[in-house]
């Protein structure tokens, strides 16, 4: 998977006046950067949604058995390239999402549709209100990339994504910022509220959306372009703006999950030789070495800074290739100086910078 980033960083007042996110005015990011901007004046309202008690009360067996129906998708009516399907909110994720066709010069509202999806052996009351948006969303690939529907990117949860190639499965997550991490301060998980989607057309490569993104302390535009094959590429630009001080600000986080690996003492009682998702990280400096940084779990929690001006390679997040699992690597283009790549317990990575950032990331996902 591979990301290029450019990002913009502006603190912002907060302004009496309050502006509305106007979706069916967002036609390019360029309209979604005004969006942005504007909300960022208005105080912080958290998205939710008051779901009809048989909604509220699914546990995680009951959600994952509603699928959504594949002959419903978005652009299916299209022919044969990329089509999305939507999630349904319950268990988990509660939050509404709103989503937007950009139909050349029309922006038109994805409303929520019950019709779109099989409940499978639940039994949905007839009465059951539904839901003001959808959860999340899924891509998949034209038919033609792999002879078979390929799901190769989800939005879902947060400001959280992930993707994979053609050859391998779900791991390692990323997000679209991360706020307060560590420092003392409380961690902010900012939302992606909206999304707009550029019809697709027969024969393209890539797919591109815009996300907007919303939280206690930050507002963020964002641009997708993605291409999926036996590397998975990325490209995002992106403009946040604060609405107050952010004490550390993560710009290209990723998560992943290590129960322990090769390098573990002692290891627990599994017959497995190791299970995790990502192995490490290794950081490529301009002039300098080349750093590896093996996972490994404590009962404390552990914070690696690795300072360079300048990456000469990409950094990498390497995978366990027997559990299929993909790895990524992620590299900034003319990014600002000090800005170094940092491991949080072992699990998540940031390049934390304040002030005006202008900086483009690419990352690749193998």
């Amino acid at each position: 998977m591979k990301f290029l980033l450019p990002l913009s960083v502006l603190s912002l007042l907060v302004s009496p006046c309050p502006a509305q996110v106007a979706a069916d005015a967002v036609k390019s990011f360029a309209d979604l950067e005004k969006v942005a901007a504007q909300l960022a004046l208005q105080p912080y309202q958290a998205p939710t949604q008051q779901l009809d008690p048989f909604f509220e009360g699914l546990k995680y067996d009951g959600h994952r058995q509603i699928r959504y129906l594949r002959d419903k998708a978005l652009f299916a009516d299209l022919g044969d390239t990329y089509r999305i399907e939507f999630f349904h909110p319950g268990w988990m994720f509660k939050k509404p999402v709103m989503f937007y066709d950009m139909k050349g010069p029309q922006t038109v509202d994805v409303p929520f549709d019950r019709q779109n999806f099989e409940y499978g052996d639940l039994k949905v009351p007839a009465d059951a209100k539904n839901p003001q948006g959808y959860a999340g969303f899924r891509v998949l690939a034209p038919d033609s990339l792999v002879k078979r529907p390929f799901e190769f990117m989800v939005f879902m949860g947060a400001s959280y994504y992930r993707a994979v190639t053609t050859q391998l499965g779900y791991g390692i997550s990323a997000r679209g910022v991360a706020v307060n991490t560590i420092g003392g301060e409380p961690e902010e998980f900012p939302d992606f509220t909206h999304f707009w989607f550029q019809q697709p057309k027969l024969g393209d490569k890539s797919f591109k959306l815009l996300a907007l993104l919303n939280g206690p302390s930050i507002t963020g535009a964002y641009e997708f372009e993605s291409t999926p094959g036996e590397s998975t590429e990325m490209k995002i630009k992106a403009t946040l703006h604060l609405r107050k001080a952010v004490k550390m600000l993560g710009i290209a986080p990723f998560s992943s999950m290590f129960w322990f690996g090769e390098n573990s003492h002692p290891k627990p009682y599994d017959f497995r030789p190791e299970v995790h998702d990502s192995d490490g990280l290794q950081v490529e400096i301009e002039g300098g070495p080349s750093i590896w940084r093996p996972l490994d779990v404590s009962r404390d929690l552990r914070l690696s800074i690795f300072e360079t001006d300048k990456l000469r390679e990409p950094s990498r997040w390497w995978s366990f290739p027997q559990a299929r699992r993909p790895g990524t690597t992620s590299w900034p283009c003319g990014a600002r100086k000090n800005c170094p790549p940092r491991l949080l317990n072992h699990s998540k990575w940031s390049t934390n910078c304040s002030g005006s950032i202008s900086m483009s990331q690419a990352s690749s996902a193998r």
